[in-house]
């Protein structure tokens, strides 16, 4: 049996695992009299509650393409206005638009 990851990458394989390991406890495929059914129910309750919450972080973290993905993805033209005063960081990131490949670049840290 794999170890549980807790980067929140791997949460739906996380959660399986641990469904996983409550339905075995449940079906009596593991002896342990340490484990009783109050503490599985318990268990139980505390998966529906990481359930919800890695739901709630999907929608809170959930890709929508902006103004100028979305003129990309189209082919349609995108018009960037007083270009001169934005930051040099955003110029680097548009120069990959401006390349045959038009592919947009972001630097995550």
């Amino acid at each position: 049996m794999q170890g549980i990851s807790s980067d929140i990458g791997q949460a739906s394989l996380t959660l399986d695992h641990l469904a996983l390991m409550s339905t075995t406890y449940r079906q009596g495929r593991v002896s342990c009299l340490a484990v009783t059914t109050d503490d599985l129910d318990i268990f139980d309750q505390m998966m529906s509650e990481l359930i919800q919450l890695h739901q709630k972080w999907q929608t809170i973290f959930m890709w929508q393409d902006g103004p100028l993905v979305q003129a990309m993805k189209a082919g349609d033209l995108f018009l960037v206005d007083e270009i001169s005063l934005a930051d040099d960081s955003v110029l680097e990131r548009l120069n990959s638009v401006l390349e045959p490949e038009r592919k947009l670049v972001g630097y995550l840290s």
